[in-house]
Formats: structure tokens, C-alpha cells, sequence
């Protein structure tokens, strides 16, 4: 008897707690009883409705209502009711991102946003790739912004039957083989930019890192081919190291280094090859900068936290150069862009720190 009683009391507890409520969100009906107005009130009001003849201190009731009732519009349903779609997606790969690159997709997405598009960044894994297109195309965004060689002319079709009226492509160096309008970070600048201060502190023998990583070589090459473009006529000898950024990789260079023949001076991919090598260099009893002098590339917050602290080149500014990719791409979807493609070089300066 006793074990029944126990049986039967615990489906009463369970059913206790599955009684708790769920909040239920405020509609535009609420907001519109509540100021005692329509719901055609409302809409015009919080979706800033222009030329509405409503006065203000209706207006003014009806935001108080929304506010009382914490109702927020929904954006993506209001731009659909009204033959409009302002959703802009930026897809993220799973690509190896680093701080830089992701402080510039964040403000790109701003410069969108300050368009008056509702912009979405989502993740994406390769792994997926069979389900990625029919995934975004389900959003029907009105563009995207997608790294460049990600998607093929069968997935821009699709896209396209599904009301995506522009796809903008980026690359970080090489102009991209890709089916739609691309916009092209030129980064040679930056090699430039080192080369000139290494030589003008009597380097001559000066080695490149370039990195292993078939997604971001061509980046690696670029900054390389800056580089060789000032050193190269002034006698000075470059070296292409080609790296993963693994460490033991980075000993083995470092050990070999410190045997035989090594260059006065190394120009990295970016600061964080910079403190791999830093930290292999030193591992071996190498001195930075007496024995070696080091660049790297992004002024990551980390350069100044290293000892000897980095010098590094930061890229300059990046809200004019997100500004200019967003109008372009703005440009696009009205279809008034004067050519499909951009190439942007950016401005860059150097931070001289200890290292070189």
C-alpha cells in the first residue's frame, strides 16, 4: 500500500511543475487597446510610419503603451507585410578568423546596419555544405557578403530564385575566381610598409612568413610580394618561410637558425606568428632584436604584452574602409553600383616597438 502511495504521489509533483506558465509575449492588439487607438495606429507610429497625420500626443500614448507593455515590433514580419526585405546576411565560415578579421566584419556589419538594413551574421561549418544554401536561401535575405571562392554558380542561381538581389564576395588578397561582384583587400602595402623600415635599419637579409594554411597563403603571398617590391631593387636578400602555426615547426626553424646562416630580420603573417617565432627564438638562445629582428602585423593588443614588446603595422582607419565596402554594396542591391568589382588598398602605419 504503502509503495502505491509513493507511485502515486510523484506524478501530481511532476504535473505541479509542468503547470508553471510560460510568458506570452505582447501583440499590437495589446498596444492598441491599452492606448485605445487601432492597430493601424500602432504600426504607423512604432514603425515611424512618415506623412501618417497622427498627432503627437497620440504618438506619445501609443510608445507609453508599447513601453508598458514591453512590445517590441517585429522587424522582419513588418518589412514582409510591406513588399520590403531589408535582411542582410553575413555568413561566417569556419575559417581560421583572427581578432583583425573579425573587428572588420563587426564593422562592416555597423556600416550595413547604419543603411537601415537588419543585418544577421551567422556561422556556418563546411561540414554542412550540402545544406548551407538551401539554409541561407530559407532567410530570403535581400544580400550577402560572403567570403570570396565560397560559393559556386549553381549556389548563386539558387540564391537568386530565392529574391537575394545582391552577393557582394571579399578577399584578403588576390582577386578571387568567383561568379559575383567581389571587393578586394589589397594588403601589399603592409610588406611595403616593413620592408621599408627594416631597410632603413641596415637589414639585408630579411625572411617572410607565410603561412601553411591553404585558406589564408594567398594573404601570406601578398604581403610577401610588398615586401620583395621595395627590398628587392635596393640589393637585399628575401627569404619565403613557409609555416603552420604549430610549434614545433617554429623550433625546428629557430634550431636551424641558431646552427647556421640566418636572416638579420623576419616579417610575419601577423603578430601571432610573430609571437610564435618570438618564443622560439628565445627558446634557443636567440636574442630579438640582437639577433633577430621581428615585424608582425595587425597591432594586436597582445604586441605590447610580449617582451621585447612588438612592432607591428596596424591597418588605418578601418570605418572609412568598411564605409566604402558597405556603400558599394548598398549600391549593388539598388543596382546603380558603377562596376561590380572593388579593389580597396588600405592605409597602414607602423608602430615601432623593441622588437626590431
Amino acid at each position: 500500500m504503502s509503495s502505491n502511495t509513493h507511485a502515486d504521489s510523484r506524478p501530481a509533483a511532476e504535473d505541479k511543475t509542468d503547470e508553471r506558465k510560460v510568458p506570452v509575449a505582447p501583440t499590437s492588439l495589446d498596444v492598441a487597446r491599452l492606448a485605445n487607438v487601432s492597430r493601424a495606429t500602432v504600426s504607423y507610429v512604432l514603425n515611424n510610419v512618415p506623412n501618417s497625420r497622427i498627432s503627437e500626443a497620440t504618438k506619445e500614448r501609443v510608445r507609453a503603451a508599447a513601453a508598458q507593455l514591453g512590445y517590441v515590433p517585429h522587424e522582419m514580419a513588418s518589412s514582409l507585410r510591406a513588399g520590403r526585405n531589408d535582411l542582410v546576411l553575413l555568413p561566417f565560415f569556419d575559417w581560421p578568423y583572427n581578432a583583425s578579421s573579425i573587428g572588420f566584419l563587426q564593422a562592416l556589419a555597423l556600416q550595413v546596419d547604419a543603411l537601415g538594413y537588419a543585418v544577421m551574421l551567422r556561422l556556418f561549418r563546411h561540414s554542412d555544405k550540402a545544406s548551407i544554401i538551401r539554409k541561407i536561401a530559407s532567410f530570403h535575405p535581400v544580400g550577402m557578403i560572403v567570403p570570396a571562392n565560397e560559393l559556386s554558380e549553381a549556389d548563386v542561381e539558387i540564391l537568386s530564385r530565392n529574391r537575394v538581389r545582391a552577393i557582394l564576395a571579399y578577399a584578403y588578397g588576390e582577386p578571387p575566381q568567383t561568379p559575383t561582384p567581389a571587393v578586394v583587400m589589397d594588403f601589399a602595402r603592409l610588406g611595403e610598409c616593413a620592408a621599408e623600415h627594416l631597410l632603413s635599419r641596415g637589414h639585408r637579409h630579411i625572411a617572410v612568413v607565410v603561412p601553411k594554411d591553404p585558406r589564408i597563403v594567398h594573404m601570406g603571398r601578398q604581403r610577401l610580394a610588398g615586401l620583395e617590391r621595395i627590398a628587392l631593387p635596393q640589393g637585399a636578400t628575401v627569404t619565403r618561410l613557409d609555416l603552420d602555426y604549430e610549434p614545433r615547426q617554429a623550433a625546428a626553424v629557430a634550431a636551424q637558425w641558431r646552427e647556421g646562416p640566418r636572416p638579420t630580420a623576419v616579417f610575419t603573417y601577423n603578430d601571432e606568428y610573430a609571437l610564435l617565432l618570438l618564443s622560439a627564438l628565445q627558446d634557443v638562445g636567440l636574442t630579438v632584436p640582437g639577433d633577430v629582428a621581428l615585424v608582425g602585423c595587425d597591432d594586436l593588443p597582445s604586441s605590447q604584452l610580449l617582451r621585447p614588446r612588438l612592432t607591428s603595422i596596424a591597418i588605418d582607419p578601418e570605418a572609412k574602409m568598411t564605409g566604402t565596402i558597405a556603400a558599394h554594396f548598398h549600391a549593388l542591391i539598388q543596382g546603380q553600383a558603377p562596376t561590380p568589382s572593388l579593389i580597396i588598398r588600405p592605409p597602414c602605419r607602423l608602430i615601432v616597438r623593441e622588437s626590431s
